[in-house]
């Protein structure tokens, strides 16, 4: 998959409040495998954006928090056998994107907060 620049525009469905990017670093695998797990990722609704760095094996997503988590693009990558590079600052990384997806989606369900 050829490596695309992240754009100002966002997709339908993409609200820019409530979007994220997320950088994952992939061990190496089949280009193949790789190519249908960021096509299927790419067609998600709530994905703003995709982009793949060959050199550095790093996956850059950008996609509305209140629509989809970190969790269930790994899984459609799991699902592919991409494996994800697997390390402590890769695990602490993915635990912290897990909290604030969580937090942002929550958030957005409540009314804001003042205190007047």
């Amino acid at each position: 998959m050829e490596e695309k620049v992240m754009s100002t525009h966002h997709r339908p469905g993409v609200c820019a409040k409530h979007r994220v990017v997320r950088r994952l670093n992939l061990a190496p695998c089949d280009h193949h495998l790789r190519d249908a797990a960021l096509s299927e990722i790419d067609a998600l609704i709530g994905i703003d954006d995709v982009s793949f760095d060959d050199v550095k094996q790093r996956l850059t997503l950008a996609y509305d928090a209140t629509r989809l988590d970190i969790d269930r693009l790994i899984d459609i990558l799991e699902a592919h056998q991409v494996p994800l590079h697997n390390s402590t600052w890769e695990n602490a990384k993915r635990s912290y994107y897990e909290f604030v997806d969580d937090n942002i989606k929550d958030s957005s369900q409540r009314p804001p907060w003042s205190c007047h």
